[in-house]
């Protein structure tokens, strides 16, 4: 059977021909980028069944064409940034708390910032009437928009 492996927000991972007896390892094995030392926090999801344990596709009841969802504990892998009146954005692993990069070049308090959806850039949005575009693994800006109002 034809499987797809999505995440939460509809991007797809891993398509592949999966066997009706294939457990929640097996699937795991075949989604690029996913170590095995992350397989324990990964929670496939079918409908409202949990691909888990010595579960199969089967007894979950997918079948040829179905989606799977891809889900991960809140604790892995995630970094959080923060908007600042010190004119900073901040990012911080979620696991340990410990500070990551340090987002300068707004000359007053940093208002919103968000991530972009495949986590690659940050936007920043500041009192000084700028926005800008930054990478997310360098902390580089990438762009300014001038005389941004809101």
């Amino acid at each position: 059977m034809r499987i797809c492996v999505v995440t939460l927000a509809g991007c797809e991972v891993a398509a592949v021909d999966a066997g009706d007896t294939w457990t929640k390892a097996d699937v795991c094995a075949h989604v690029p980028d996913l170590p095995a030392s992350q397989q324990a926090s990964t929670h496939l999801l079918f409908r409202d069944a949990e691909l888990s344990g010595a579960a199969t596709l089967a007894d979950i009841g997918a079948c040829d064409g179905s989606v799977l969802q891809l889900v991960r504990d809140a604790l892995v892998d995630w970094v959080v940034i923060t908007a600042s009146v010190d004119c900073t954005a901040r990012t911080w692993t979620s696991v340990t708390g410990e500070p990551g990069l340090v987002l300068r070049g707004h000359e007053l308090e940093v208002w919103k910032v968000a991530f972009s959806p495949d986590g690659a850039r940050v936007l920043t949005v500041s009192a000084d009437g700028t926005a800008k575009l930054w990478d997310s693994g360098s902390g580089i800006c990438a762009h300014t928009l001038e005389e941004h109002t809101g």
